[in-house]
């Protein structure tokens, strides 16, 4: 039910690259105005931020000395890690709602028992009004940073009439029919695969190399949350064809991904209510 009370306009952290969005940043402000209607401010630091929801935000918030003198309070929703760390302190400061996997969960010590475990992102098609019928046999997401890497692109094109699809946008309504047009979809993107997984198109993981210093963690951390195979890939250095494309397609399980949105969405209303934060529901 929406909040009573006072309100709190929170200030939200999620990165924001200078030049371009990248959707899979701006899944957390998606997710609070449309499904929501959450009223939220972008904050460009965690310092100061009252939330950190979709992405890899964690080694910020537990990773820095400085955090540790911090009294006002975070509120965590389906962050995680971008790599281990190998002591991650207790900050008192930090409510912890849910965690993108249970890989980020077993770096945190002493969390309470409500902590559920999902990532923000596969709440999308609750903000979407739309039906789509495959008219493609394969999509590609390359990450964000390497979107101009013509190396990478011609690997992809060894398959005739893939489709580029580019996540320096924050317009989800597209980006969503670019996927539900594919019968597959190959992605090099993180939120490539949730989102894929979460509009029910089996989708295969591109591994190109490492993109970040924490290598595949997040994936694997993800992966854990919905039973994906953490060696299903395709490996960019190797030859691509359809055989290999679909050897190693994912599908998980619709009720798979129905039980971590319902507990997603369990969090996100659990943090509105201890917060004072009021929300309208979708559409507002």
């Amino acid at each position: 039910m929406p909040s009573e009370g006072p309100e709190l306009v929170p200030s939200v952290y999620w990165y924001k690259p200078s030049g371009w969005p990248n959707l899979g940043d701006e899944l957390t402000t998606l997710i609070l105005s449309r499904l929501y209607g959450a009223r939220h401010t972008h904050q460009s630091s965690v310092d100061d931020a009252d939330l950190v929801s979709v992405g890899s935000n964690l080694n910020q918030v537990f990773g820095r000395a400085e955090m540790k003198a911090r009294t006002k309070p975070l509120a965590v929703v389906g962050s995680g890690f971008m790599h281990p760390l190998l002591r991650a302190p207790k900050l008192p400061y930090a409510r912890i709602y849910s965690l993108r996997g249970f890989l980020s969960m077993g770096l945190l010590p002493d969390l309470p028992d409500d902590v559920s475990i999902g990532d923000p992102g596969l709440l999308i098609p609750r903000v979407l009004d739309m039906q789509s019928a495959p008219s493609r046999r394969f999509g590609f997401i390359p990450h964000v940073s390497r979107i101009g890497d013509q190396a990478l692109r011609g690997w992809a094109e060894s398959l005739p009439g893939i489709a580029l699809i580019d996540f320096r946008t924050d317009d989800i309504d597209r980006i969503a029919q670019e996927i539900t047009s594919c019968e597959v979809v190959l992605s090099q993107s993180l939120h490539g695969l949730i989102l894929a997984d979460a509009l029910g198109v089996p989708n295969a993981w591109v591994d190109a190399g490492d993109l970040h210093m924490g290598g595949s963690f997040k994936f694997y951390d993800y992966f854990s949350s919905v039973g994906r195979d953490f060696d299903l890939r395709l490996n960019a250095k190797n030859s691509l064809s359809e055989a290999s494309a679909f050897g190693v397609v994912s599908e998980v399980k619709r009720s798979k991904i129905h039980a971590r949105q319902a507990d997603i969405a369990a969090a996100f209303e659990s943090y509105f209510a201890e917060s004072s934060v009021k929300y309208t529901g979708r559409d507002q």
